[in-house]
């Protein structure tokens, strides 16, 4: 068994979402899709959502060079319905878990065995797909978000348990 990073997101967080915005992060081309009227769908070149069989709770989310799992947690310690990720604690790991709770609000425990917030972000605009505008505003979001930086990674080396 070894030392996990938990990124847990607030359970406005869908997916698709998800899976796009790490994919981005990690250096995804970027693609726009025109859905007809005015809308635009942006897309993580190799993003995807796969269900797993199994574990009617859980999804895989895959995304350029690699794949986590996606847990949907109905007995979070503090967020009702969160969405919990738990990729091993890694610099780049730890980079993109701060990312994703800057954009969806959430915590980040570096490392599992600690039981500790670490970094917390609750201010942030929920993006609810639901009106026409948050998706047009979600889509202009997507396409403006930037990959990783080398400094934000390195930045994150000494909350790693590994390199």
């Amino acid at each position: 068994m070894g030392v996990d990073t938990r990124i847990y997101l607030k359970p406005n967080a869908t997916a698709g979402q998800i899976a796009d915005v790490i994919g981005i992060l990690k250096g995804a081309k970027k693609t726009k899709i025109n859905k007809g009227k005015s809308f635009e769908s942006v897309n993580a070149e190799g993003s995807k959502v796969e269900s797993i069989e199994c574990c009617p709770t859980c999804c895989r989310i895959i995304f350029k060079g690699g794949a986590w799992m996606l847990h949907y947690e109905s007995e979070c310690k503090s967020i009702l319905g969160a969405r919990l990720l738990m990729p091993r604690s890694f610099a780049e790991a730890i980079a993109i878990g701060k990312r994703l709770v800057d954009i969806f609000g959430g915590y980040v425990e570096y490392q599992d065995y600690e039981d500790a917030i670490d970094y917390y972000n609750d201010l942030v605009k929920i993006f609810t797909l639901n009106d026409d505008n948050d998706f047009d505003l979600w889509q202009k979001f997507l396409w403006k978000l930037k990959p990783l930086t080398k400094k934000e990674i390195k930045d994150c080396k000494k909350f790693a348990a590994y390199d």
